[in-house]
């Protein structure tokens, strides 16, 4: 595990252009650099649109010197499937050229409790210190600043989906999706979605009070399905 570049205690720098293919990029030289052969992708949300870059990759044999052999892809809460995504109104604001900027910049921590509040489920919304430990992270490097760079993932999801989504649906990679239905960001339309897109492909919904963060929400839960999934493949 490690923080992607413009999260977390990575760095930040403004002025960039954050790419899926860039992450997917950095992935591959860790792994390289770390000698891995062999690898089992656990991801969520802009991490599972990372995976797809490096599923697609794995599929094509492209930089067949540095990605490792996909064992298993465990997918949670991303918005893989543009029919089924609903960016929140905060995410909209940040893709907007002219708003987005200035709104990075107006991160304060009432307006991140009540936005960021609001994608987990209803018995499930963080107490107030961990909120206080998620603002804390985002702001670390001056991380918000760059939001607005962050969230272009979202239209890439776009751009891209013939080759994201076509990865899913051609691999011969085992691959399940641990959903949590209490989403706003990807309502429960998103489970007969997955299922017609990728009938091979397996899911586990969890308790329909659980929201965008299940590893988060309901880590047992999520530990169960994930272990259930990784002992019936044999890996």
């Amino acid at each position: 595990m490690y923080d992607y570049i413009g999260f977390g205690f990575s760095d930040k720098p403004d002025n960039h252009t954050y790419t899926i293919m860039e992450q997917a990029g950095i992935g591959e030289r860790i792994l390289k650099e770390l000698e891995v052969n062999k690898v089992h992708i656990l991801a969520h949300d802009y991490g599972d649109t990372v995976a797809l870059e490096l599923l697609a990759r794995y599929n094509n044999k492209e930089n067949k010197d540095r990605i490792p052999e996909i064992q298993t892809l465990c997918l949670s809460n991303g918005g893989i499937f543009p029919e089924t995504n609903s960016p929140r109104p905060v995410q909209k604001l940040l893709l907007n050229p002219y708003a987005g900027p200035i709104a990075s910049r107006l991160m304060f921590f009432f307006i991140f409790k009540k936005t960021f509040g609001e994608i987990f489920g209803p018995e499930t919304i963080p107490l107030e210190d961990d909120l206080w430990d998620f603002f804390v992270i985002i702001m670390h490097k001056n991380g918000h600043v760059i939001s607005h760079r962050l969230m272009q993932y979202i239209t890439q999801r776009t751009e891209f989906k013939d080759r994201w989504v076509g990865a899913l649906k051609n691999t011969q990679v085992k691959v399940h999706m641990i959903y949590g239905p209490a989403d706003p960001v990807n309502p429960d339309s998103f489970i007969d979605f997955y299922k017609k897109s990728v009938p091979q492909h397996s899911i586990t919904v969890l308790d329909p009070k659980i929201g965008h963060y299940p590893q988060w929400e309901a880590p047992t839960a999520f530990i169960e399905a994930y272990s259930t999934f990784i002992m019936k493949t044999g890996s």
